[in-house]
């Protein structure tokens, strides 16, 4: 089968879009004008089912300033950093652990310490109930983005883990045409939430957030694409095993 190599566009239109969109929200945030509620929750949560989790990739601020640092990291060294599959996929369910036990009421502490909420507070410029060791937590977690793709996201925050659970039913999702795929792997190592889109026909996996950075980085045209797809049950059932 032919294929045909798309032309290589730095940045895309949707990734303009998105920095646009992430630097809006942060915008509006440190302007006091948005603020977390109970009914933005939910509307969030009702948008992951349509789209995905758009909220991590292209609104959350404390997921933003992760990924710029990352690409600073890139300019230091050539190689992040990239645990082995099976640590990755077992850490990563140490968020939904945490997600469990805050719904239970079990752990309130981790909300007053996590660096999610100190960023949220420092970007309101409320800084009353920030102790040293939050900061201390939040600024472990920027300097370690620098050299590991969203490792907060990745492993420790709640907010995400919500958002994704429900986004693994979602209409819009990222397909593969097995295909016209040359198993080139460049969509793998340009995902920043480390999940194997070159073996899957539809990428239904909580941790994706909607960044298309696969599909800015696969060289096949129209071999990767974000659209409307009835859930392959196969996949949704063994999304952890294939990540």
């Amino acid at each position: 089968m032919k294929h045909t190599t798309k032309k290589q566009t730095k940045h895309p239109w949707y990734s303009i879009a998105r920095l646009l969109i992430q630097l809006v929200w942060a915008g509006l945030m440190v302007a006091g004008l948005i603020y977390k509620s109970a009914a933005l929750v939910i509307g969030f949560m009702a948008l992951s089912v349509l789209f995905g989790n758009a909220f991590c990739g292209w609104l959350c601020p404390f997921g933003s300033i992760q990924e710029y640092l990352g690409r600073l990291g890139s300019k230091i060294t050539r190689r992040k950093l990239r645990l082995p599959a099976w640590l990755d996929r077992w850490l990563s369910l140490f968020r939904y652990v945490l997600l469990g036990l805050l719904l239970a009421g079990v752990w309130q502490l981790w909300f007053f310490n996590d660096p999610y909420t100190t960023f949220l507070a420092v970007l309101d410029a409320n800084f009353a109930y920030i102790a040293t060791g939050s900061i201390l937590f939040l600024t472990a977690f920027l300097v370690l983005s620098m050299f590991m793709d969203r490792p907060f996201c990745r492993y420790l925050c709640t907010e995400g883990a919500q958002y994704g659970l429900t986004s693994l039913i979602r209409v819009f999702t990222i397909t593969r045409n097995a295909q016209s795929c040359t198993n080139c792997t460049l969509c793998d190592k340009a995902c920043p939430s480390g999940i194997s889109v070159s073996t899957k026909n539809q990428v239904r996996d909580a941790a994706c957030i909607d960044c298309l950075e696969c599909i800015k980085a696969c060289p096949q045209k129209g071999t990767l694409r974000f659209r409307p797809a009835v859930p392959n049950l196969k996949e949704l059932v063994q999304w952890r095993k294939t990540k």
